[in-house]
């Protein structure tokens, strides 16, 4: 992760390896779904409703939950956020899209998103 820090991966990486996420739900990430302690009480956390699978739905209806945030993940989000997106009302865009890691860039996202699997 320390080799991952200052690259626009960090925090992809960081919610990947921390956050208890699939694959396939990290990949689906949008910032509407992402609470990064907005207020005194709040909670950091990330409301997990969708996947980079056929019909972009998780992948049992028990899989639809929140997940409190590690403070790494607040940090690495928060840097991943750079532009504002969460400011500027603009929460449906993808999490990752500076990386280039989103359903309709990667290349296992449109194996999925067509229904078959990588390599198919």
């Amino acid at each position: 992760m320390k080799a991952a820090e200052e690259t626009r991966w960090y925090g992809y990486i960081a919610v990947s390896l921390l956050s208890g996420l699939r694959t396939e739900e990290v990949r689906a990430l949008r910032w509407e779904h992402v609470h990064l302690d907005d207020g005194p009480e709040t909670v950091s956390h990330i409301d997990v409703w969708r996947a980079e699978r056929a019909g972009g739905d998780v992948k049992t209806p028990k899989s639809r939950r929140s997940l409190r945030l590690p403070d790494l993940c607040v940090e690495a989000l928060r840097k991943q956020d750079h532009g504002g997106v969460r400011q500027h009302g603009r929460h449906a865009s993808a999490v990752w899209h500076t990386c280039g890691v989103d359903s309709a860039s990667s290349a296992s996202g449109q194996a999925y998103m067509d229904g078959g699997r990588q390599g198919s």
